[in-house]
């Protein structure tokens, strides 16, 4: 094996054995809102198909799970800084064969119906029905794979910008607390963000043909709203390639089809065609939008990714861990 295969190969069984053992520690239902988007799987496993935002759609052992019933494995996200209470108190996990019972009548609206509907439409039966923390480990461990696609991607796209040395930015990615809790839950942040890395490394490469530049992006735009603004990266490259106006044209479209489709789902099951709505917690069910508290949201998780769920870093922690990084990178830029 070459220098090269040997970097990646040392890069991605780092990368693995990372996220595994992230999947493997973090407790039940961890990390921003994963019970959710575990409910709406399960929705779609059962119906057939995706919810609405206001339909009730989460099946009784997870709300269960929500609400801290001692017989149901705690839902760490709902707990959040009462964790410590709830490890002495009672069994962290539960776990049991799921029966009729717990998974009807549906009790309550789940807001992440606002998502579309790929990645729970082609993921949902992955997970056959048999207890709750086999169909967590299996939808899990699909994100790991999706992961793992994005550090693959990163050392690529590392590589053409810095050389050999640029494939350990694969590594990096990996040693980001707030990235391994996004993409390792049960969620479609990681199918996400592994279509967007396939889409950048495609164009990025200059192919020849456009069908599998217009296929991956337009995968991408659908699978998340938050890939949309980075389309924008599209022309850069189309301009520093010289690219065919054939390919410029067929890309676009697809892009187009893929945003409008996923535009008409959202207006179908949420009433808004960018699935953006509140939710009342204590009254269960949708709530008028407050576009000034979502626009600060917005503003804050650039800089500090999901700190209100206690496991990100503070904006001063970003600096200090980035900094010498940084610094690495300007070193081996100068000349010596």
């Amino acid at each position: 094996m070459n220098r090269r295969g040997l970097l990646y190969a040392l890069v991605m069984t780092a990368a693995a054995a990372r996220l595994l053992l992230q999947m493997a520690a973090l407790p039940p239902y961890a990390g921003l809102d994963e019970v959710y988007h575990v409910a709406r799987l399960a929705f779609v496993r059962a119906q057939g198909r995706n919810p609405t935002i206001f339909e009730w759609s989460v099946p009784p052992y997870l709300f269960a799970s929500m609400a801290g019933r001692s017989d149901f494995s705690a839902a760490f996200c709902v707990v959040g800084p009462k964790w410590p209470e709830v490890v002495h108190s009672q069994a962290v996990i539960v776990d049991r064969p799921l029966q009729a019972r717990v998974l009807k009548p549906y009790l309550m609206p789940n807001y992440e119906a606002q998502q579309p509907s790929l990645y729970y439409s082609l993921f949902a039966r992955l997970a056959p029905l048999r207890t709750p923390m086999f169909e967590l480990r299996v939808w899990r461990f699909l994100s790991v794979l999706f992961a793992l696609i994005i550090v693959a991607a990163t050392a690529f796209i590392g590589e053409r910008w810095f050389g050999p040395a640029g494939i350990l930015a694969g590594a990096l990615v990996v040693s980001l607390p707030t990235w391994l809790t996004l993409v390792v839950r049960a969620s479609n942040d990681a199918f996400a963000c592994a279509l967007l890395a396939i889409a950048v490394v495609v164009s990025a490469s200059a192919p020849r043909s456009p069908y599998g530049e217009a296929i991956a992006w337009a995968a991408a735009l659908a699978a998340k709203l938050y890939t949309w603004p980075v389309a924008l990266v599209l022309p850069l490259f189309w301009r520093q390639q010289r690219a065919h106006r054939d390919r410029v044209s067929l890309v676009m479209i697809a892009c187009a089809l893929s945003a409008a489709l996923t535009i008409s789902d959202l207006s179908t099951r949420t009433r808004n065609p960018l699935g953006l709505f509140a939710f009342d917690t204590a009254a269960g069910h949708a709530a008028a939008i407050r576009y000034g508290e979502m626009l600060k949201i917005w503003i804050a998780t650039l800089a500090w990714t999901s700190g209100q769920h206690w496991d990100a870093l503070t904006p001063l922690a970003i600096a200090l861990y980035l900094g010498p990084i940084l610094a690495l990178v300007v070193i081996a830029q100068s000349p010596s």
